[in-house]
This record gives C-alpha cells, structure tokens and sequence, in this order.
C-alpha cells in the first residue's frame, strides 16, 4: 500500500533530512520528497506515522519540508 509506514522509513527519513543541507538540486529534492510524506500520511493524522516517528523526528521532518518563513 502506498501510505503504509514500514518499521525502517524513519531512517530513510532522517538520512533525507540529513541530505537537505546539500546544494541544489538534492536540497530541492529532499524539500519536495519530505513536503509530499508530510501532505499525504502526517497530514492525515495517521497514528501509524505517530507511532514510528519520534516528536523530534516529526519536527525535522517539518523543518525541511516547510518553506522558511521571514519576520521583519
């Protein structure tokens, strides 16, 4: 099934994390690939996603994939 959440994609995920401090194109890439887990399985509010990713990991999950926001 595509939204299953197998017991090794939280490393997977934080070695795309990890990658997301690469020049353009991985940076882009990784942004793209984490915003479209977020959309289509943490968005849901799947427990499944709750149950295999740590808060910290769910946090830098976000952090890659959500646009920087700027105060003035």
């Amino acid at each position: 099934m595509p939204y299953d959440v197998p017991s090794w994609l939280p490393d997977v995920l934080m070695a795309l994390v990890k990658a997301a401090g690469e020049p353009a194109p991985v940076k882009k890439t990784v942004r793209n690939t984490l915003g479209e887990f977020r959309r289509t399985h943490e968005e849901g509010g799947l427990a499944e996603v709750k149950k295999l990713l740590t808060s910290d990991q769910r946090d830098a999950i976000q952090d890659v994939s959500s646009p920087a926001t700027h105060f003035v």
